[in-house]
């Protein structure tokens, strides 16, 4: 069965969640998430892990919802934001912009570097949707088929996809150095 989670955020937005046991159901939902809905109107916050539609974008998300009503009998849940969502993903922005958006490495003592390093190997499997420690088999495939979904020839976002490398290049050179 395949579960839509839609919540109407305070900034116009809209969160899409896409919840689906079966994988062929589920890629072929997020296919027409990628047809219906421009990528102008559409990117992946990878933090909260959901889609985000612009409010410019309603009418695609409109076509999208009865889309996968029809083709798969979508449950589909709509609901506003709280204020609890909102002080938590204003909190999150406030500190990857903080942050650097976790790529720049922190200056100071060797502790803090060493604290943003780790920090930044858990984003980087976080990113590629892995547990460290992950083998190395489980990261290639993860790699290729977050590449698939993302990859702008494809009709995927160009900085989702320029995430999925440097993650995917963070955790190879993370692997490497401790193997050395």
């Amino acid at each position: 069965m395949l579960d839509i989670h839609l919540v109407q955020r305070t900034d116009y937005c809209w969160a899409l969640k896409i919840k689906c046991s079966d994988t062929v159901v589920f890629a072929a939902s997020l296919a027409a998430l990628k047809a219906e809905i421009a990528t102008p109107y559409r990117k992946f916050d990878f933090a909260a892990r959901c889609w985000v539609i612009i409010a410019d974008g309603s009418e695609c998300l409109e076509r999208y919802l009865s889309l996968m009503e029809a083709r798969f009998a979508a449950s589909i849940r709509i609901r506003d934001e709280t204020n609890d969502e909102r002080t938590e993903r204003e909190r999150q922005t406030r500190h990857e912009s903080a942050a650097g958006g976790g790529a720049r490495e922190e200056t100071g003592s060797q502790r803090d570097k060493e604290t943003t390093k780790k920090m930044n190997i858990l984003r980087a499997y976080e990113t590629l949707y892995l547990q460290p420690g992950a083998p190395m088999a489980v990261i290639h495939a993860a790699y290729r088929t977050l590449a698939k979904l993302h990859h702008p020839d494809m009709g995927g976002d160009t900085t989702a996809m320029a995430e999925i490398n440097t993650a995917y290049h963070h955790v190879l050179a993370s692997l490497n150095a401790d193997a050395a």
